[in-house]
């Protein structure tokens, strides 16, 4: 596997995320943004996690940055094993990009200070090794950092979260994010992140909804929420959407992610959920996913960076074709 994760903010939602503030905000903002219509900003003491899922010793990261005027200090990409910082970047308060392993800075950007209110495309690869190392930092596809030595902090041989921001830190950080990708094989580069919405009924309506309409109306907020919603206590049984068009400034795909908000309400039959893609009358499905608990709705995504029907590549008419959605499942 390459890609393992996406997240461009378009859903409007911090969902795919955990937050932890001490005196800090995260909040999606839909003005001053990086890219589409949505970004996210991290002000004060604030850091957002995303768990790997597994453990990793090499991956690669980019996201969009901008370091907005009057910050102090910002923590960029950290990979964590558990509470324990491994290896990564951050802007110290002389405005300059650093490589910690732990909490040591060991290398620092040849370029200087990164200027404030400037849109960065930021790229870190981390490999975890006591002589055999990698820490490059990319700053807009021009290598700033290349550290090449011990990148091992202490026992730690991999880690398996990402963070960004941070909750034990003296300076006020104030920036902007946006379109964040994490890779295992190689640098991400300059990458778009579309977001596509249901926009009418799809091949298999099997699931109830809360409220008049189609089915697909009551999951096509931004953000989404469970103030209508569709809902189904009988196994397999399937909901399908048709989804906006694709943007025409789609090249090459790289991967395609779907996320959706669920909950497990008083019944029990159907425990889990399974993300559905469907395209030319075949239809595949993610493994079973854990929904959040009645009032505690919880994000679960499945990725595919091929068409999982055809095994190539997606094309831009695949996505133009496609159809998304839910199916009730046993575990």
């Amino acid at each position: 596997m390459s890609r393992i994760f996406i997240d461009g903010f378009e859903h409007g939602s911090l969902g795919l995320w955990e937050i932890d503030s001490d005196t800090g905000v995260a909040a999606i903002i839909s003005t001053g943004v990086i890219d589409g219509n949505y970004s996210v900003r991290l002000t004060e003491v604030v850091r957002m996690s995303r768990p790997l899922g597994t453990t990793y010793n090499e991956i690669f990261i980019a996201g969009k940055f901008r370091f907005v005027s009057h910050f102090s200090s910002c923590h960029i990409f950290d990979l964590d094993k558990g509470t324990t910082r491994i290896l990564g970047i951050g802007v110290s308060t002389a405005k300059v990009i650093h490589l910690y392993r732990g909490g040591t800075a060991i290398a620092s950007a040849t370029t200087g200070e990164v200027s404030s209110n400037v849109d960065y495309l930021i790229e870190f690869q981390a490999k975890i090794d006591s002589s055999a190392g990698v820490g490059k930092v990319l700053l807009d596809g021009a290598t700033i950092i290349n550290w090449t030595s011990n990148t091992k902090p202490g026992a730690d041989e991999d880690f398996n979260i990402l963070r960004i921001g941070d909750t034990d830190f003296a300076y006020e950080q104030n920036m902007v994010i946006d379109n964040i990708i994490v890779d295992t094989t190689a640098f991400p580069g300059n990458t778009k992140i579309m977001g596509l919405l249901p926009n009418a009924i799809g091949a298999s309506t099997e699931w109830a909804p809360s409220a008049a309409g189609e089915n697909f109306e009551c999951v096509d907020e931004v953000p989404p929420t469970t103030d209508n919603s569709v809902h189904a206590n009988t196994a397999s049984a399937l909901d399908l959407y048709n989804v906006s068009a694709l943007n025409s400034l789609a090249g090459a795909i790289k991967c395609v992610q779907i996320s959706a908000l669920a909950e497990i309400l008083s019944e029990t039959t159907v425990p889990k959920v399974q993300i559905a893609f469907g395209h030319n009358s075949s239809v595949v499905f993610s493994a079973s996913l854990t929904p959040g608990t009645a009032g505690s709705p919880a994000h679960v995504s499945q990725l595919w960076e091929e068409n999982p029907i055809t095994t190539a590549a997606f094309t831009p008419s695949e996505i133009s074709s496609l159809q998304i959605g839910v199916k009730a499942a046993t575990g």
